[in-house]
């Protein structure tokens, strides 16, 4: 079983992980729209993790 969030929900589906920032706290994953197929990637911010901090946040806020 993998450990990808279920997005099902929100009307998405994980296919696989990208990468992972360890920095920022934050995963990267290839997902798909279930009601068009359209492909768009995730990205999961995980301030939980031991050495994550605000700063790669504020970075993609900026954008």
């Amino acid at each position: 079983m993998k450990n990808h969030p279920d997005l099902t929900k929100k009307d998405y589906e994980i296919i696989t992980e990208l990468g992972r920032n360890r920095e920022g706290g934050r995963v990267s994953y290839l997902a798909k729209k279930i009601s068009n197929e359209e492909q768009v990637v995730v990205k999961q911010f995980r301030f939980f993790c031991a050495d994550t901090t605000w700063h790669g946040f504020k970075i993609y806020t900026l954008w």
